[in-house]
């Protein structure tokens, strides 16, 4: 899992720096027809989505380590924080760099398919951030945790 969050995070470095010169005007691929940015946003929404998902499973799997860890009972107060900052930041971190590939790429593909006026092309930037979301809710869904101090999860 964590070999997938970096994957999409050097996915979204490319993809920004394609953007960076396409938006500059040197693109590496040539500019398209604004009208086929259409076929582009159930694409990007399903990437999000699957990204938000495969984010919130990280997220998951860090805090079950991180319980792992905190129920140990040799542990002072200070180490139990102290997993539980890291836990915190592993999160944050791995959600970020879930979320960077898919907006990345959809950074590029509005550039790319960027028309003289504003348009559906532009919203393609934002369309993962919607499937992230939604992933995220699935996930939620599908994982729901169980109650009493006993289960974490």
């Amino acid at each position: 899992m964590k070999r997938l969050q970096s994957v999409s995070a050097a996915i979204g470095l490319l993809c920004g720096l394609l953007a960076l010169s396409t938006s500059t005007g040197c693109p590496i691929v040539e500019p398209g027809d604004p009208s086929n940015a259409l076929f582009f946003h159930p694409l990007l929404l399903v990437v999000g989505a699957v990204v938000g998902f495969l984010a919130l499973v990280r997220s998951r799997l860090i805090e079950r380590e991180m319980w792992r860890i905190v129920d140990d009972s040799d542990l002072t107060r200070g180490e139990r924080e102290l997993a539980h900052r890291e836990a915190g930041y592993a999160k944050r971190t791995s959600g970020t760099m879930f979320l960077v590939g898919p907006l990345g790429l959809g950074l590029w593909l509005a550039y790319l398919f960027k028309g003289e006026e504003l348009g559906i092309a532009e919203l393609l930037a934002i369309t993962p951030l919607a499937g992230f979301g939604l992933g995220l809710a699935i996930g939620a869904l599908r994982f729901r945790r169980k109650e009493g101090p006993e289960a974490p999860y």
